[in-house]
């Protein structure tokens, strides 16, 4: 059962974006299977380094155009898409970490500055799945869709 679906409401009515933002959804539901069933530490770490290599193209893609545009909001918009880039890169960190049989006390840190920077979360998993799944549906629907309408009929 996919995390997220795609629907209407995920629309920003920006052709490039909807696509992208398709290819996103479709990228955290592998990712959120790799986790579902257990398929190791290796594949995860290598299902979310391919999520946080497109999700940087993507928001690459998405800033360059706002810039263009003279999107009011950019800087804030920026600001989100780094905080989201960091969060997801400490994850692959930790979860590369953990595959590689490294130093477990120093991943056991990074996963406790996780909890505590989210904390009603307490499982990596719980966290990875609610980051991934309610960040991007989130982010689509407030900050995306503000850009979606600003910006409506303009295409990059």
């Amino acid at each position: 059962m996919p995390l997220i679906t795609w629907n209407d409401t995920l629309s920003v009515k920006i052709t490039k974006f909807d696509e992208e933002h398709k290819e996103l959804v479709k990228m955290i539901n592998n990712l959120h299977d790799t986790v579902t069933y257990a398929q190791g530490f290796e594949v995860v770490s290598r299902t979310l380094k391919e999520l946080v290599n497109y999700t940087q193209t993507h928001f690459k893609h998405e800033e360059e155009f706002l810039q263009k545009c003279n999107y009011s909001e950019l800087e804030a918009h920026k600001e989100e898409h780094r905080k989201f880039v960091a969060k997801i890169t400490m994850l692959w960190c930790a979860i590369t970490l953990s595959s590689n049989d490294v130093d477990r006390g120093f991943v056991e840190q990074i996963f406790d500055f996780q909890r505590k920077y989210s904390r009603e979360l307490n499982s990596s998993a719980a966290y990875l799945q609610d980051l991934l799944g309610s960040w991007l549906v989130n982010h689509v629907r407030k900050a995306d869709m503000k850009y979606g309408a600003a910006l409506h009929g303009k295409q990059p």
